[in-house]
């Protein structure tokens, strides 16, 4: 919930979840969100890192192209 909120007020903020259970990463409510389980190996971490900036990158040249609709508060 609390990603969920901060997705919501600030949207270019890259948000990596982090958790040790099992399946998780299929429930519908972070679906999207970037989600690592634990342990995580190095290359994983890069690998969730480099998605969660492309993301922030993708919807700052949205931003930049169409407006700066639904990004500002």
């Amino acid at each position: 919930q609390l990603a969920q909120a901060v997705r919501r007020e600030r949207p270019l903020l890259p948000i990596i979840l982090m958790t040790g259970y099992a399946g998780i990463s299929a429930r519908e409510d972070i679906k999207d969100f970037t989600v690592v389980s634990k342990p995580v190996h190095p290359t994983a971490l890069l690998q969730a890192i480099g998605a969660e900036l492309a993301r922030t990158h993708n919807l700052m040249a949205t931003n930049i192209h169409n407006g700066p609709a639904g990004l500002q508060r």
